[in-house]
């Protein structure tokens, strides 16, 4: 077999990670889609001696799931029959039946346990390329198995994303104003996730903008999709807010969110008042200990569908920089009922696992217009030992439907290291993942 090399076009050979990230901070200066405009930000911005900035950066993310994409099918002249662990059937079918042109009442898909799917990584585009080969192979069963290396690069990604968060504070602490700048891949989902429509906590003049790049990496959902950017920046802003004001983060929290007219606020308190409460928060710690908490929300701003929560993270960080999340309280609302609140039990610890990661190890690089990493050796995954020894999950009657918990709770476990780690080292650092920075402290 003739082995394959593919070549990166000039203008793309060009660019990695750190002349793309430049790229998105410029986009931010430029014109941007404004998608809330409330009050008079620039006039409340005029002659504020207390201004306080923040500019944030996460990086390229894969799925990097445990089972590389794989499928079996069978073509004859009137049937598909595929097998294949599929999070979007309906879409599998459609595929089949456009590839072939057999009905799609003819196409059987064999549901198999999925190794992994964290967005349409779940579904394709493993099952159009098996489909592919076994339609040109018909009567003859094909397995498709990617190596590892194809199933890092044969996907689509997370968007790199940066943001730049401003906001004025009066004499006491509270925020006058707040803007929120965000970019990323012009192509990328979820642009308004945490931000839409309102501020989560109450300033009376608030100003929300996307602005895009245009890359040749390919982007698209990744578990969560918007939302664990976005509420990293989002969380993390409000807890340099209150440490600026002087202020206990959850009390600023608390204030802020009962200024409001949301329709869910009531909610939103009880989940931080429930999540304080549960961790003991305000009692003393042994130095190189922290907690910080945080708000989770999808929809509280619209007064339909909505899931609410909030987590307090209790962290701690050796003088030679390991850091250890060491327990995670979490307080979440049920709607009218759960159906089956051990599985979402399972999904919250789940996340938990998976957003430390996000916060702690993973990222990919771009260079020389290519991802770097494509292996395990080079995407690191905690170990078991990180994970937090003890979780604790109350959850607490709302009146609404719920908007779903499967894929974007659990965000706030990177902001809560990131204040933790402040609060001990006195470092504060903005930019995704944490292995990157200085986390000793003596």
């Amino acid at each position: 077999m003739m082995p394959i090399e593919w070549d990166v076009p000039p203008k793309h050979a060009a660019l990695n990670s750190a002349n793309m990230r430049a790229a998105l901070i410029t986009a931010m200066d430029k014109p941007g889609k404004v998608r809330v405009n409330l009050g008079d930000c620039d006039r409340a911005f005029s002659g504020r001696a207390k201004i306080f900035e923040a500019t944030y950066s996460t990086p390229y993310l894969p799925r990097a799931r445990m089972e590389p994409g794989n499928a079996t099918v069978l073509v004859t002249d009137d049937r598909v029959d595929i097998w294949i662990g599929d999070q979007s059937p309906q879409e599998t079918r459609f595929s089949a039946s456009k590839i072939t042109g057999i009905p799609e009442q003819n196409v059987y898909l064999h549901m198999c346990h999925l190794g992994g799917g964290f967005g349409r990584n779940g579904n394709g585009p493993q099952a159009e390329q098996a489909i592919y080969l076994a339609n040109k192979n018909r009567g003859t069963p094909i397995h498709l198995l990617w190596t590892r290396e194809e199933d890092f690069i044969s996907t689509t990604y997370r968007s790199m994303g940066v943001a730049r968060l401003r906001a004025a504070l009066d004499a006491d602490g509270w925020p006058i104003v707040i803007e929120v700048r965000t970019a990323m891949d012009e192509q990328a989902p979820g642009p308004t996730a945490c931000f839409d429509k309102a501020s989560r906590y109450y300033v009376p003049n608030y100003r929300f903008s996307t602005h895009t790049e245009a890359f040749h990496i390919p982007v698209g959902t990744r578990r969560g999709v918007g939302t664990p950017v976005h509420d990293f920046y989002r969380e993390s802003f409000m807890d340099e807010l209150a440490h600026a004001a002087g202020k206990d983060p959850y009390l600023y929290r608390r204030e802020l969110i009962s200024r409001t007219n949301l329709p869910y606020k009531a909610d939103m308190i009880k989940a931080l008042d429930t999540a304080a409460e549960m961790s003991g928060w305000g009692t003393p710690l042994p130095q190189g200990m922290a907690r910080a908490i945080a708000l989770e929300e999808r929809g509280a701003e619209a007064g339909g569908h909505a899931t609410i929560s909030a987590q307090v993270h209790t962290v701690s960080i050796s003088k030679q920089g390991e850091v250890r999340l060491e327990r995670v309280d979490v307080a979440h609302e049920e709607g009218f009922g759960l159906v089956n609140p051990l599985s979402v039990r399972k999904q919250l610890e789940g996340q938990i696992t998976w957003f430390y990661n996000d916060a702690m190890h993973q990222e990919c690089n771009v260079t020389e217009g290519r991802i770097a990493e494509n292996n395990f050796d080079t995407f690191p995954l905690s170990r078991i030992k990180e994970d937090p020894p003890e979780i604790n999950i109350t959850f607490f009657k709302t009146g609404h439907w719920l908007n779903g918990m499967g894929h974007d709770r659990c965000t706030s476990v990177q902001s809560g290291i990131a204040d933790a780690i402040f609060q001990i080292t006195g470092k504060r650092y903005r930019d995704l993942p944490f292995r990157n920075h200085d986390l000793t402290w003596s």
